[in-house]
């Protein structure tokens, strides 16, 4: 027996009859945020730097500011698929992503339309990959991220626990031509209660470098920062940026790098062995100073394994 609803249509002929049209439609695009790390040419040449690739527009909205890669969705393929054709035809990178966030909930984010934007993020080795511009990128670089928290306060709102939290981070992205260089204050306001949290205000300010990142593009940058600043405490991402062999002092450049702090050798080394992703390869390697040489490790494919299960 076929069920029906209570105009007494069934499945079928409620499908033959429905009017889409009735209904609003919000455009659907995806977005990219690709980082690597590269040794710092900029700011002094202090060792290495975190790096976001950003393509130039060529068309409106935003015609000649810096972007991430992305574009809109076939009404046909999966958002993963979405973005992954997007990368490729505007920076010639093809790389496994993982979703990041859905952005949406300024209906004028976008001057086009209401357009909602799912975000994906990767952190990869880019000697490994060519960019190249084409489609609706006019250029594509590789921009070195120097980031400052100038303000950060939390408030404690009632007994229930309601927090708010304010930071203000400042950012200057520059091309590795150094002909490019975006600058800018996120002044981000958080709510939140226990483990829930809400973004309740996002502000880009003091724009004072040569170009501008378009869209909420600083938003969407800044968000996925610090996802990748949390997930290397508990996945061992930055895996993917080194050699298959490497020494801790190595690994630990890396960490700084991505957490933008700086640890103690003892502390990280430990900390990084209890995790028991590493293993040692029975081999040492010079460490370039007075000290004895290093113990060289690689990733433990066991430790994917159960923690897969």
């Amino acid at each position: 027996m076929k069920l029906v609803n209570q105009k007494g249509q069934t499945f079928e002929q409620f499908i033959k009859a429905y009017d889409a049209s009735k209904y609003q439609k919000p455009s659907v695009t995806t977005d990219a945020v690709i980082f690597s790390i590269d040794d710092d040419a900029h700011e002094g040449g202090r060792g290495k730097v975190l790096q976001v690739l950003l393509i130039k527009r060529k068309d409106h909205p935003c015609i000649g500011q810096w972007a991430l890669p992305g574009g809109f969705l076939n009404m046909s393929e999966p958002l993963y698929k979405g973005a992954q054709r997007e990368l490729g035809e505007e920076t010639n990178i093809h790389v496994f992503m993982e979703q990041l966030k859905t952005f949406g909930d300024d209906p004028n984010r976008d001057p086009r339309d209401r357009i909602v934007s799912v975000a994906y993020m990767a952190l990869i080795d880019k000697a490994s990959q060519q960019i190249s511009a084409d489609d609706d990128a006019e250029d594509a670089k590789w921009f070195s991220i120097y980031r400052e928290e100038r303000v950060e306060a939390e408030i404690c709102e009632d007994s229930w626990g309601l927090h708010k939290s304010h930071r203000i981070t400042h950012y200057r992205f520059v091309s590795e031509d150094r002909e490019t260089v975006i600058e800018f204050d996120l002044d981000v306001n958080v709510e939140f209660s226990g483990y829930n949290h809400t973004q309740t205000e996002v502000a880009v300010k003091n724009n004072t470098g040569s170009d501008l990142l378009g869209f909420d593009h600083p938003e969407i940058i800044d968000c996925a920062l610090t996802r990748l600043m949390g997930k290397v405490d508990y996945e061992p991402v930055a895996l993917s940026l080194l050699p298959r062999t490497f020494t801790l002092p190595e690994l630990m450049e890396v960490y700084e790098v991505i957490k933008n702090e700086r640890f103690a050798k003892k502390n990280f080394h430990r900390n990084i062995l209890n995790r028991g992703f590493l293993k040692e390869t029975g081999e040492v390697r010079a460490s370039g100073g007075k000290g004895k040489p290093a113990k060289v490790y690689t990733f433990d494919f066991n430790w994917a394994i159960w923690n897969r299960r």
